[in-house]
């Protein structure tokens, strides 16, 4: 039903509570007994109202019409496809008239698997009638399903507007649900899908749920919380989420903060409520911000709040984070940089950042206490893991640096796993590199294949020198580089490293992390050859701060004939290292602890580190 309030009272009703006339006219049984969906002319709205008239006509123009509303969804997955069954409320006044195409869509952490179209017609639910007893709820059911991977899902409802395919700008049909996206998308809840397809390797299914029967919309009971569209993390569900992984045995505490597909926010915003929770009830968790081409995770055990509090003069609980995730389609330096290494980008660029931010103030957050923290980006196609890797831009150099990376493949998605310190630009980049002196070489592969990636550098252009000895400095770069450890500006920690040097960033970030300690004369002396057994004892440390265990032990040295020459500082490194291949004996029976490490074995010794730290594919 259509109508309008008389002109003379549209400006007027709205100074008396409840809104009406002085002779009884009521506005909200006006509503109650017609079910109009047109009360008052927009034209209200431009004329001057202020305190609480103005509330109460905003609340009148959204007392009217339709407001849908999705009280439970029903799921089933035992079957191998996804039953879904949706109840829908109308909260409003009025049906909504239109019979927009429906759609339903089942994702797992890879994304949208499958968009199922279901002949359901959403017009007509009229409003209930408490007093009267009249519940006009309508049930709605699909099971017409493709039958799926077994695994973890989450699957979501719209109603799409015809428009929507000829304008972007096209009105979305807006559910009362908070857990609706900007995309129109609404979180239904989750289920486990049994006696499907078996996962194919490599595949990673969503996060678990506790059975395979039907879960509710319950915002975050699942670990997972829909940001709002301007980039909010909303209170209520973050609790949930925290909540539900609270005493889980055996798991990681993560919250995975899902951004909507096309949303204009590239930033997540905790309030300082929320973060408050997160550090009380999940100090050493994860938060997980996912976008459709990015995701970020960053464990809150990395985050010093009082050293962030003290930097912007407050207090700890008066905190905020910003966690930006902004997604660029190219970068003009990155995309230089690339070209004077002989590298091309593969895909988008990313500018993963973090903030603090307190009474207007903000401060960067450039401190992860040594943990390395996880980011994806999607690719748009498969990559040869041999030539290519992420790469982070150095602001210092303008130069592109390794980031370690595997890259996996779920279903048709392709998507690249960075792992660093530090936050920067970021990309993907593929390259190529020979020599012409390791054709004869055991190590091509290895020398090719860390060239691409820009940790080892040829003495020339065309020559790598594979049989040439490593000094400390070139072998402390090496680690540096493998590490993904971000530059540092040089202070003075060893009296012969002179500022300026091409090894002094590098030596520097090596004494931050514990790696060197000199010589014990306060040098570093970067011009000597690196021994064996010194070698050992670097890849032993660098194995230490990667997080690997390669254990600590002496046995096996005496097995050979050169056993006893290693030195006492040097042993239990020297054994973990030839136990875990780190480092290869020099032949069948020797060791050789005190010769000189040539490039060739260096580059061995660095893929396998690479390899086991899970740093290269």
């Amino acid at each position: 039903m259509g109508g309008e309030m008389r002109p003379e009272i549209q400006i007027a009703m709205w100074d008396r509570d409840p809104p009406g006339t002085s002779d009884g006219e009521d506005y909200y049984k006006s509503l109650k007994y017609t079910h109009a969906s047109w009360l008052i002319d927009h034209a209200v709205f431009k004329t001057p109202m202020s305190g609480q008239p103005l509330e109460r006509a905003r609340e009148g123009s959204r007392s009217l019409g339709y407001e849908y509303y999705v009280p439970a969804a029903y799921l089933d997955g035992s079957s191998g496809k996804v039953k879904v069954g949706v109840e829908i409320e109308n909260r409003g006044v009025a049906p909504f008239y239109y019979d927009w195409k429906v759609e339903l869509a089942v994702r797992d952490g890879a994304g949208i698997q499958t968009v199922l179209s279901p002949d359901w017609k959403i017009s007509g639910v009229l409003p209930n009638d408490p007093d009267a007893g009249i519940v006009n709820n309508k049930l709605l059911e699909a099971e017409d399903a493709p039958t799926l991977t077994n695994g973890d899902y989450e699957v979501l409802l719209r109603v799409v507007n015809p428009l929507s395919a000829a304008h972007d700008n096209a009105v979305r049909f807006r559910f009362a649900n908070e857990e609706q996206g900007a995309d129109g998308w609404l979180l239904l809840g989750s289920v486990k899908v049994t006696n499907g397809k078996e996962p194919s390797p490599g595949v990673v299914t969503g996060p678990d749920t506790s059975s395979g029967g039907s879960t509710g919309v319950v915002p975050g009971a699942d670990g997972r919380v829909s940001v709002a569209e301007d980039g909010t993390v909303p209170l209520a569900a973050f609790k949930a989420a925290v909540d539900a992984g609270v005493g889980a045995a055996d798991a990681e505490h993560r919250v995975i903060l899902q951004v909507a597909a096309g949303a204009d926010a590239d930033a997540v915003v905790l309030s300082a409520e929320t973060l408050a929770y997160a550090k009380e009830w999940m100090p050493d968790g994860v938060l997980d911000v996912r976008t459709t081409e990015a995701s970020y995770e960053l464990p809150l055990g990395a985050i010093d709040l009082a050293a962030l509090a003290k930097k912007l003069d407050t207090r700890t609980g008066d905190l905020s984070l910003v966690i930006e995730v902004r997604v660029e389609l190219s970068n003009a330096q990155l995309e230089a940089a690339a070209a004077r290494q002989g590298l091309k980008l593969v895909g988008i660029v990313v500018d993963f950042k973090v903030l603090a931010r307190a009474d207007g103030r903000e401060a960067e957050v450039t401190d992860f206490g040594g943990a390395y923290v996880t980011r994806t980006i999607r690719l748009p196609s498969a990559v040869d893991a041999a030539r290519a890797t992420g790469v982070a831009l150095d602001p210092a150099t303008g130069a592109l640096v390794f980031v370690p990376t595997v890259f996996e493949v779920e279903g048709e998605v392709v998507k690249a796993v960075l792992k660093r310190m530090g936050n920067s630009l970021y990309a993907v980049a593929s390259g190529s590199k020979s020599f012409d002196d390791v054709n004869g070489s055991s190590a091509k592969a290895d020398i090719e294949s860390l060239a691409a990636k820009q940790i080892v550098q040829g003495r020339t252009e065309r020559l790598y020198a594979p049989e040439a000895p490593v000094s400390r400095a070139e072998f402390v770069a090496l680690l540096v580089r493998s590490l993904g450890l971000p530059a540092a500006e040089p202070a003075g920690a060893f009296a012969d490293v002179r500022e300026g040097a091409w090894y002094a960033s590098a030596v520097e970030a090596a004494a931050r992390v514990g790696l060197v300690r000199g010589a014990g004369d306060g040098k570093f002396r970067p011009a000597d050859v690196v021994t064996r057994e010194e070698a050992a004892v670097l890849l032993a440390g660098a194995a230490r701060i990667a997080g690997m265990s390669i254990g600590a032990t002496q046995a096996g040295l005496s097995a050979n004939s050169d056993g006893d020459d290693v030195h006492s500082w040097a042993r239990e490194a020297l054994s973990a290292a030839l136990v875990s291949g780190l480092l290869k004996p020099k032949t069948a029976n020797r060791l050789s602890p005190g010769e000189e490490l040539t490039r060739e074995q260096a580059a061995v010794s660095l893929t396998a580190f690479l390899r086991q730290a899970g740093f290269i594919g």
